[in-house]
């Protein structure tokens, strides 16, 4: 017979406050009897647990519930105004930077342009404390009630030491310890991943992928990556290197080409392989309002606004684009059987042209189409997964079935 699982009081305590906690924020306005009732725990011990959480203004007493039968019950909600969290999105060319409230609501956002070769770590620092100082001058609240930090970066990332391990883009800060920096200097905790994961997180908080336990997102852009979720758990792979996406190959040629350097999808289907198939076929000859909108200076935005105009060359480009993304995606989900694929990054801005091309491909290869969707944060998927990170971990243990412990 199997042992039931014993652990210390301590430990406990924080996974029934946990409990208590989550089931507030997903079904209150809810009563201390029904708690007890939904969890298996004694009325006592969650009479102890709510009044923790209201001692820490994480949940209100709103009023009595409406029965008219017996004594009425004080209803329970979860409040969101209890803190703040702030959350980072760092690439190659901007920093964005935004506010939340502890239900991930947005409070103030605001864009940076960067040099990411060159930018040194004070200078990250000093944007977000801009930021921290600005929420406290405009809606009154303390400093104290700051509590998490969380950042995205374009790059390979130790998510236990918040250590940048390698990155494109943002060479300048390969090595830079931010978790420690952001702690010692916010007294708070602090998160640091790399952005598809953080865009991944946040879909799966606050956008397309609320409802869905194993899903994919998958941005594509300058870079292509692909943000894992499996059973309800962000999945990083043994070396934070998980959903390089980029670096999939699906022509045995470009091993020749490329070797060991990786991104041999992105120089078939990322941002930059579109503005050079756009001058391979312009120099050989073939007219295209792309030559004549140009001015010179071919780039993928301007490959989209000719196919829009029906353009014949924009429309082969974007065909062969939308086909290798979805040998790629094709190729993860055939592996991991997501049942949700969204769509993010700067192709975003072109979904008008994709995405019924990549789903009419991926219908053509794959035995189980999972659906595919386009991001319902846009650009802020990153910024709120990162915020998103912060708040989770004051919470980080969710039982959401018997056995099952779910985090981040």
């Amino acid at each position: 017979m199997e042992q039931p699982f014993m652990g210390n009081p301590s430990l406990m305590k924080k996974i029934n406050l946990s409990m208590v906690l989550e089931l507030i924020k997903t079904r209150g306005p809810i009563s201390r009897a029904d708690i007890a009732r939904e969890l298996g725990l004694s009325p006592p011990t969650v009479s102890s647990l709510v009044k923790s959480l209201l001692e820490d203004n994480l949940v209100v007493e709103i009023g009595l519930s409406p029965s008219s039968i017996g004594k009425r019950a004080t209803l329970l909600k979860y409040n969101p105004s209890a803190g703040f969290a702030v959350g980072v999105y760092l690439d190659g060319t901007k920093m964005l930077l935004g506010v939340t409230d502890l239900a991930g609501q947005t409070v103030t956002r605001s864009e940076l342009p960067v040099n990411g070769s060159s930018l040194k770590p004070e200078e990250v620092l000093t944007a977000i404390r801009d930021i921290v100082n600005d929420v406290q001058k405009t809606s009154g609240v303390d400093g104290n009630e700051l509590k998490g930090i969380g950042m995205a970066v374009a790059a390979v990332t130790d998510a236990a030491t918040g250590t940048i391990l390698s990155a494109r883009y943002l060479g300048a800060l390969v090595g830079f310890p931010f978790k420690t920096m952001l702690e010692k200097s916010f007294n708070v905790r602090a998160y640091v991943d790399n952005d598809v994961y953080m865009g991944a997180l946040g879909e799966k908080l606050y956008g397309k992928g609320r409802n869905s336990e194993n899903m994919l997102f998958v941005t594509v852009g300058e870079g292509i990556g692909v943000g894992i979720i499996l059973g309800n758990r962000l999945y990083r792979g043994a070396h934070h290197g998980a959903g390089e996406m980029g670096d999939m190959i699906i022509e045995r040629s470009l091993i020749d080409e490329r070797g060991p350097q990786g991104g041999h999808l992105e120089r078939l289907c990322g941002w930059d392989a579109i503005t050079e198939m756009a001058k391979e076929r312009l120099k050989s000859g073939k007219k295209s309002l792309i030559n004549e909108t140009s001015g010179g200076k071919v780039s993928a935005d301007l490959v989209h606004e000719a196919a829009r105009r029906g353009d014949e060359v924009a429309l082969e480009i974007v065909q062969e684009v939308s086909r290798n993304l979805a040998i790629g995606i094709a190729n993860v989900a055939s592996i991991l059987d997501p049942d949700l694929v969204v769509l993010g990054g700067d192709i975003l801005s072109a979904m008008d042209l994709y995405l019924d091309r990549i789903k009419e491909e991926l219908f053509k290869i794959l035995p189980r189409l999972p659906r595919i969707e386009a991001s319902e944060l846009g650009r802020n998927a990153e910024l709120l997964g990162a915020a998103g990170m912060a708040i989770n971990q004051m919470n980080p243990l969710i039982v959401v079935r018997p056995g099952e412990v779910v985090g981040t």
